[in-house]
């Protein structure tokens, strides 16, 4: 029965330790947490975790454990009802996680070409100071900009990642703005 996971439930075998940094699956209104916020882990009790919010205006919450009831794979009359602390480990989260959040400095996987419109745009507008941000990138994505550099001998190399961008979304903008 352990093996059984599904999405939006935290793995069976869930391995915290103070520090650790983790997304919040369920919303908690009772205590002002919502769905996706980055919380750090400052203690761990048997039956709830001591955790500080990370915004602009952090806070002190305690997580209890909450029950996730969610339908097995070979049929939907089977049920499974898990009971635990309602958290995934985030060191690294999708574009889609990302929105909403501010953070403090972001590495972004770009080997790979952001596969929707906007995803470019959301990642690397996270951060509010752009000295904060760095790509991961293949040589291949780098392009010679600018002037010699006689103390290196090289041209100077920038980073290029393609942009998704859907023209009729552009277009459609514009027009709305221009009405």
């Amino acid at each position: 029965m352990n093996n059984f996971n599904n999405n939006g439930v935290p793995q069976h075998n869930l391995e915290l330790k103070v520090n650790d940094v983790c997304l919040v699956l369920r919303s908690l209104m009772a205590i002002g947490v919502a769905t996706n916020t980055r919380v750090k882990i400052l203690e761990i009790l048997p039956k709830s975790i001591k955790a500080q919010t990370i915004e602009d205006h952090p806070k002190i919450v305690i997580l209890p454990r909450i029950k996730f009831k969610f339908r097995l794979k070979y049929g939907q009359s089977y049920q499974m009802i898990r009971t635990q602390f309602p958290l995934r480990l985030a060191y690294c989260m999708t574009y889609n996680k990302s929105q909403s959040q501010t953070l403090k400095k972001v590495l972004l996987d770009a080997t790979e070409e952001p596969f929707a419109h906007g995803h470019l745009y959301v990642s690397l507008s996270r951060v509010t100071d752009a000295n904060n941000i760095r790509l991961y990138i293949k040589k291949e994505q780098t392009h010679e900009w600018g002037e010699f550099d006689p103390v290196t001998n090289q041209q100077k190399l920038i980073p290029v990642v393609k942009n998704v961008i859907y023209p009729k979304a552009i277009l459609h903008s514009i027009n709305r703005h221009n009405q």
